[in-house]
């Protein structure tokens, strides 16, 4: 009884020995993974400022496109209306100029 008492308390101090070892295996274990989460939120962050960066960046040069085009529209309205009015007073001269003509040969006819 002695000697069967003896190996169960061997198997069971083995058994003891082994689970410990596999507490500290996992133990180990369990510190990797939560150091590769803080390394993965780490990186995460990073890529999401970046990110952040970029879409302030592009929101900036656009505003910038926006701005430069409005002021390339307003100078082509200010270059049509400026021809407009040279091409009425054009004609409104020449129209002038036609009256004169009548009106000098009307003289002369007379």
């Amino acid at each position: 009884m002695t000697q069967q008492y003896k190996q169960m308390q061997e198997e069971k101090s083995e058994e003891i020995a082994r689970l410990k070892e596999s507490i500290l295996h996992h133990d180990a274990e369990i510190k990797r993974n939560e150091e590769s989460i803080v390394q993965l939120k780490k990186d995460l962050d990073e890529k999401v400022r970046v990110k952040d960066q970029e879409i302030s960046d592009l929101k900036k040069k656009m505003d910038e496109m926006h701005a430069q085009f409005s002021d390339m529209l307003s100078d082509t309205l200010h270059k049509m209306q400026e021809r407009i009015s040279k091409a009425q007073w054009s004609h409104d001269e020449e129209q002038m100029m036609k009256k004169i003509n009548k009106v000098q040969w009307s003289v002369e006819d007379d």
